[in-house]
């Protein structure tokens, strides 16, 4: 069946996640994911870079790039219908178009491959792509343009490193999770690919989004510091536009609030914003025991985390009704004043709905 939610980022496997085993497991999570008219995120960084050996076969993988082309074809066509308009009744005018997410993190060998991806004609046309820029990686480009802003040699300090595990450390089937801070942080062994210029290589991403709109950025250290549940879980990706960041099998119900209909006045009406964010946390989720979910790593997380979003729209048109000039000061201190209301209300009503329901 069909679900009401659209946020969902693929499960991953606990252990050899990077066998073939576990790539076409994988696809099924996405081809049932995309069959219920949900959207779909992965993480593809836990796949071993393109010229990889595989000890098993004796042969050299084709990369995490290249295996995004199954996930890429399996939505064209599970999505796809007939082609043709149906006779029958009972059939919809129009099936929901495969809606997917690919990240790969900025320390993988195969990264330029994925920023560069999209610049070519009909590749992964049914992805949008993101890299995930780390902590480690931001800090070290941010250093290293202030050195060559100041005039300072820069030089020795402009590397990054592609890398993945070592394949053939013994742990690597039983541990590798796809995080390699996590890796890196036990000592085990890690292989270098490739040394980059970091100036270029964050170049070559906004040359990218400058040509062809794609990749997109996502900081998933920030969102895994502000993540409320980061204490038993892991962001790894988001859905397929980004609203929501998300741990493998995570699932979230998103709804907005249009705010050009709480202006009294000529300023919000803050207290009827509280009372509306109220009862949209309470409508959002319920939809978590009403609603279907194509997996039972989906079902576990719509009923045990709860997980909402709560947006708004109508911003720059609310702004227009104030007589405020998007984008000023004045602007954005009403934004963060009402930013912060709609959190606040937000977990308030989430606690009160926990010690409500007996989960606390």
């Amino acid at each position: 069946g069909t679900t009401l939610l659209n946020c969902f980022v693929s499960p991953r496997s606990n252990t050899d996640i990077d066998s073939l085993d576990q790539i076409i497991d994988d696809l099924r999570n996405q081809s049932f994911t995309l069959k219920s008219e949900g959207g779909w995120g992965q993480n593809f960084s836990w796949i071993r870079p393109r010229g990889a050996f595989i000890h098993g076969v004796g042969v050299e993988t084709p990369g995490a790039v290249k295996y995004m082309e199954l996930y890429d074809k399996a939505s064209e066509i599970i999505t796809l219908g007939a082609g043709k308009k149906s006779n029958n009744t009972k059939a919809k005018g129009k099936i929901r178009k495969g809606a997917m997410m690919g990240v790969l993190d900025i320390w993988h060998p195969d990264i330029i491959e994925f920023i560069t991806s999209k610049q070519q004609a009909s590749r992964l046309t049914k992805f949008n792509i993101s890299v995930n820029c780390t902590d480690e990686f931001m800090n070290k480009l941010i250093h290293v343009e202030e050195l060559k802003s100041q005039g300072l040699p820069y030089e020795d300090e402009d590397k990054w490193s592609l890398r993945f595990p070592d394949t053939t450390f013994k742990k690597y089937k039983k541990e590798w999770n796809g995080h390699l801070d996590e890796w890196e942080s036990n000592g085990y062994p890690v292989e270098e690919y490739q040394t980059v210029s970091i100036l270029w290589l964050w170049n070559l991403i906004m040359e990218s989004t400058y040509n062809r709109a794609e990749p997109g950025i996502l900081f998933l250290d920030r969102a895994n510091d502000f993540n409320p549940g980061n204490y038993m879980e892991r962001i790894s990706a988001t859905n397929p536009c980004g609203e929501q960041t998300l741990a493998p099998g995570g699932v979230c119900c998103l709804g907005s609030i249009n705010l050009t209909q709480f202006i009294f006045r000529n300023s919000f009406n803050f207290d009827s914003i509280r009372t509306y964010v109220s009862y949209m946390v309470r409508f959002l989720d319920n939809i978590n025991d009403y609603s279907s979910a194509p997996l039972p790593e989906y079902i576990d997380s719509m009923r045990n985390k709860r997980r909402i979003g709560i947006g708004i729209l109508g911003w720059g048109s609310a702004l227009f009704m104030l007589g405020v000039r998007f984008g000023s000061e004045k602007a954005n201190s009403i934004r963060d004043k009402l930013m912060q209301i709609i959190a606040v209300t937000a977990y308030e009503t989430s606690i009160d709905l926990a010690i409500e329901k007996g989960l606390v």
